[in-house]
C-alpha cells in the first residue's frame, strides 16, 4: 500500500499543503517548526482515525479556524482516497472513503497499516508493561479485523463492569452480584482470546526480531521476547 498524495487544510501550521510523494523512498526535509512531524501526524490520522502523539483533536486545528481536513490518496491493487474531517465547534470527526462515509472509525483500521516510530517509543522496552500491551494491540489490530473487535469489546465490557460495580458499593444491592458474574465471564472469556493472540504476535515478531538482528550483529547475540501474563493493571 502506497500513499500518493496528501492535502491537508487548517492542520497545525499547514494552512493548505498539497504533497505528491515519489513511489520509491521520500525524505520530509526542513527547519525546526515548519511542520515535517504535522505531515507525519495526518499520515496517522488518515490510516487510524487517531492522533499520532495522543493529543487532543482540538488541538491540531490552526489558530483562529473551527476545523482541519485531511486528504489522501492510496494505490495498491486498487486505488482508495481517504478524507477525514474535524470540527472543533462540534468536537466530531467525520471519515470518508471513496467518498462514501465510514460510520465506525474501527472500519478503517487496518486498510492502510502503518508503523511508525517516534522518540516516546523508547518507553516499549523501558516503559510499562501497558506501553507494551498498547504496542502490541496496536499492530495486530491492523493485520486481524477478528482481534479488533474482541477489543473492542473486551474494552467495552470493562467499563460496563467497572460501572456496576460502582453501583454495587453506592447501593448494597445483592441482586447486582449475579449481573457482576455475568460481565466477569465474559470478560475472562474475551481476556484469553486477546491473550491468546498476543501469544502468538510475540512468537512470531520474535523470530523476525531473531532474524533482522543476525543481519546486523551476525551471532555475536541473539535477542528473544517473551509474553508474560501477570495483571493488566501492573
Amino acid at each position: 500500500m502506497v500513499l500518493n498524495y496528501l492535502e491537508l487544510t487548517n492542520f497545525r501550521l499547514h494552512r493548505h499543503s498539497k504533497i505528491n510523494f515519489s513511489k520509491q523512498l521520500n525524505y520530509i526535509v526542513g527547519g525546526n517548526g515548519q511542520g515535517k512531524t504535522s505531515l507525519l501526524e495526518a499520515i496517522y490520522y488518515l490510516c487510524t482515525s487517531k492522533n499520532l502523539n495522543q493529543s487532543k483533536d482540538q488541538e491540531v486545528v490552526s489558530f483562529d479556524e473551527s476545523f482541519f481536513n485531511v486528504k489522501g490518496k492510496f494505490s495498491d491493487l486498487i486505488n482508495n482516497s481517504v478524507e477525514l474531517i474535524y470540527s472543533s465547534t462540534e468536537n466530531k470527526k467525520s471519515i470518508n472513503m471513496d467518498e462514501k462515509n465510514i460510520k465506525k472509525a474501527s472500519d478503517l483500521i487496518g486498510k492502510f497499516p502503518v508503523v511508525t516510530l517516534t522518540p516516546t517509543d523508547h518507553s516499549i522496552t523501558k516503559g510499562a508493561p501497558a506501553d507494551r500491551r498498547k504496542f502490541i494491540d496496536s499492530v495486530i489490530s491492523q493485520a486481524s479485523k477478528t482481534y479488533l473487535n474482541i477489543l473492542i469489546d473486551y474494552n467495552k465490557i470493562l467499563r460496563q463492569r467497572s460501572a456496576l460495580l460502582n453501583q454495587i458499593r453506592e447501593n448494597r444491592n445483592p441482586l447486582l452480584l449475579n449481573q457482576l458474574d455475568t460481565w466477569t465471564e465474559s470478560l475472562i472469556n474475551l481476556g484469553s482470546e486477546i491473550i491468546e493472540h498476543r501469544i502468538k504476535f510475540s512468537k512470531t515478531f520474535g523470530e523476525y526480531i531473531r532474524e533482522s538482528y543476525k543481519t546486523i550483529m551476525d551471532s555475536v547475540e541473539t535477542p528473544t521476547i517473551e509474553y508474560k501474563y501477570l495483571d493488566e493493571n501492573n
